[in-house]
């Protein structure tokens, strides 16, 4: 049996958050039968900029040395395995996704047909006794099940993955079986499954995107202060407007945009109001008359408290992490007091983006084990929160 592996990339735009995964195997054999192709991976993310030293190590960064729990979640709908390492579990809520905030995808582009999926996990921790064989890494791939990532919890060490399709009926000599996967990236999930159709729609027109397809929805995010809107369009110097309404209200025309030379067009709406929902599309020349999109529908999110999410204690009590989030991006201030309030460490955060963030409060000397109280103000707004030290 031979096997190529062939890699497509793009540059710009949303494909450049995509890898695409061809494999095409050849039997060079007797007849072959019920055969199973798929993916083993690891797949590694967090925030490499953390560490002053690398591979990660608990010395060199208050995160602690490896991002080793994993939230993985898989969607049946899109064939689309996708996960996001976590500082701690329990998953998701000690993920702190503001400290690793991208999510990784793992898409199945073949079609079904008559072949069924396999999803497996386990740890790695170098090698799992019932995995670290071909034999027993085969009997699993071609078990046709489909584990729940939820119930899986990592123990050790990275967790694998594996995603398989089969099983094909017979490879006669000679013959080849060709399955093809794709690598998708991004901030949050919803760009991971945007990303996941758009290459599910390359996959279908043969990874050509002047293959005529109908002007679509490529990427959509909601932010307290923006939506971002990307569509795809085949046809070369395409214009279009953009429409928006609210629930039962009229539609009406808010911008104007024009295809780039990739065939994007990018509105950002930061017109929009925290916690109101809108409805877009867009609408075009079709002939004699008007055409539209198919429409899209986003929350837009409130505004985030002044708040602090999370404090870490590190380098003996000489260093403090505080996870915070912040309404707007103005300049805010954080400090750490002891229970007399007496001033023990304090930063200045003058450019801070609006949502969730971090900082590293450095204290001079070594503190006293004890209760501390951590204080935030932006403007007018405060929050403290109480924090204790143990030697």
């Amino acid at each position: 049996m031979a096997v190529r592996q062939e890699s497509y990339e793009w540059a710009g735009g949303e494909l450049q958050h995509i890898l695409f995964l061809r494999y095409v195997v050849r039997s060079r054999g007797p007849m072959m039968s019920g055969v199973w192709i798929g993916i083993r991976t690891q797949f590694a993310s967090g925030d490499k900029t953390s560490y002053t030293c690398w591979p990660p190590a608990s010395a060199c960064s208050p995160y602690g040395s490896w991002y080793n729990k994993k939230w993985v979640v898989y969607e049946d709908s899109l064939r689309l395995l996708r996960e996001h390492y976590c500082l701690d579990q329990p998953v998701p809520s000690g993920c702190a996704l503001e400290v690793a905030p991208y999510w990784v995808g793992l898409k199945l582009l073949t079609p079904a047909g008559a072949q069924g999926v396999t999803l497996a996990l386990w740890d790695w921790a170098p090698v799992h006794p019932a995995r670290d064989t071909d034999a027993e890494r085969y009997a699993l791939m071609s078990s046709g099940t489909v584990a729940d990532p939820s119930q899986f919890l990592p123990e050790a060490s990275d967790p694998v993955e594996l995603l398989a399709l089969g099983p094909f009926a017979t490879l006669a000599p000679g013959d080849s079986v060709v399955v093809s996967f794709a690598l998708v990236g991004g901030p949050d999930a919803s760009s991971i499954r945007d990303r996941a159709r758009l290459a599910q729609l390359m996959f279908d027109n043969g990874y050509d995107r002047a293959t005529p397809v109908a002007t679509s929805l490529l990427a959509s995010r909601a932010d307290p202060d923006c939506v971002h809107l990307v569509w795809y369009t085949p046809e070369a110097g395409f214009r279009a407007r953009v429409e928006r309404r609210e629930s039962s209200e009229p539609w009406r025309s808010i911008a104007e945009v024009a295809a780039d030379p990739s065939g994007e067009l990018v509105f950002d709406d930061r017109s929009v109001v925290p916690g109101h929902r809108y409805q877009y599309r867009l609408a075009f020349r079709d002939g004699g008359g008007t055409a539209y999109t198919d429409e899209t529908e986003l929350l837009v999110p409130p505004r985030p408290s002044t708040s602090i999410t999370s404090v870490r204690w590190s380098g003996h009590g000489r260093q403090v992490e505080i996870g915070f989030a912040l309404p707007r991006g103005a300049s805010a201030q954080l400090m750490l007091l002891d229970p007399s309030g007496r001033l023990v460490a304090a930063r200045s955060l003058e450019q801070p983006a609006a949502g969730k963030g971090s900082a590293v409060l450095e204290v001079r000397g070594k503190l006293a084990p004890g209760v501390y109280f951590v204080r935030l103000t932006q403007g007018a707004d405060l929050n403290v929160r109480r924090v204790v030290l143990i030697d």
